[in-house]
């Protein structure tokens, strides 16, 4: 941001005063507000100062002239497409199920932006192998689900009108990933029962409880770390030594598949499998 005309001049004067061989030829300590209260004074050392300030000004209006450059720039890079996995992104999430694209200002856009429709809230996007594969899903309340069939083909048309010519996209909005997880908890017996039910809290069970919450706070595509899950069951209240037993994964109809370390969902979402619920794979042990 450009600088006032006043600061320059006060940064010349401060400047200046650090040169020992100006001092003969110094006037005595002044400021911007000085000089334009001397403005009409016709003494050398009055002369002297309005050169200053002239330098000052030449300062000040190419400062202004390189913001006003800064500004056109970043408008034109806005404008431009990029073709980024962020750009891509941001094209899922603007999709409007319903509205019709525009040729504006030549690229296909919405005339307005009506964010009742933007019915894709989660996307994430992922390079390989010469294709950029797209994940999206919406919202059933902070759980992430697919596209229903009309919005899914709907958003196809939609990216096949804004993507970049020559890319090749897959495009998924598929149910979460199930896990199956197994851990031997040893519990201390004055804080849990043998179900892992809190003693002081009824109708509580916090190993199950933090296991959901570690899974439903991942990111979007996030990455399931395996040890930290079970830094996380370390920390519950009533827990002593939480070992995990294994860990399998699936998706579609595929079979189940072992987690060695980390797992990442290929619908960017995932759940604890119903028919392998915790209270069945969750052993506890008393200590």
């Amino acid at each position: 941001m450009a600088r006032t005309i006043s600061v320059i001049y006060d940064e010349i004067v401060a400047e200046m005063a650090t040169m020992s061989s100006l001092n003969s030829f110094q006037p005595n300590v002044h400021s911007a507000q000085t000089f334009l209260t001397e403005l009409t004074s016709s003494s050398k050392v009055a002369i002297w100062k309005s050169f200053l300030w002239v330098v000052a000004f030449a300062l000040w209006v190419n400062e202004v002239l390189l913001d006003k450059h800064k500004e056109e720039i970043e408008l034109r890079a806005r404008e431009i497409i990029a073709g980024t996995p962020s750009w891509y992104r941001d094209q899922c999430l603007l999709f409007q199920y319903g509205s019709a694209l525009q040729w504006i200002n030549n690229r296909f856009q919405y005339s307005a932006i009506d964010e009742t429709k933007q019915v894709i809230k989660r996307a994430a996007v992922v390079e390989g192998a010469g294709q950029v594969r797209l994940k999206v899903a919406k919202l059933s309340g902070d759980t992430p689900v697919p596209l229903s069939t009309s919005e899914f083909n709907a958003f196809l048309q939609y990216m096949a009108q804004v993507k970049l010519a020559g890319t090749d996209l897959t495009i998924i909005s598929n149910p979460s990933d199930t896990l199956k997880i197994r851990y031997d908890v040893v519990y201390d017996p004055l804080v849990l029962t043998e179900t892992g039910e809190l003693i002081n809290t009824p109708g509580t069970y916090p190993v199950y409880d933090v296991i959901n919450e570690f899974i439903g706070n991942l990111p979007f595509n996030g990455v399931l770390n395996l040890t930290q899950l079970t830094d996380a069951i370390q920390q519950v209240e009533g827990v002593v030594d939480p070992t995990l037993v294994s860990a399998w994964a699936k998706f579609g109809s595929l079979p189940y598949s072992l987690i060695n370390k980390n797992y990442q969902a290929d619908a960017g979402h995932m759940v604890i499998d119903p028919a392998n619920p915790l209270t069945s794979t969750i052993n506890y042990i008393n200590v």
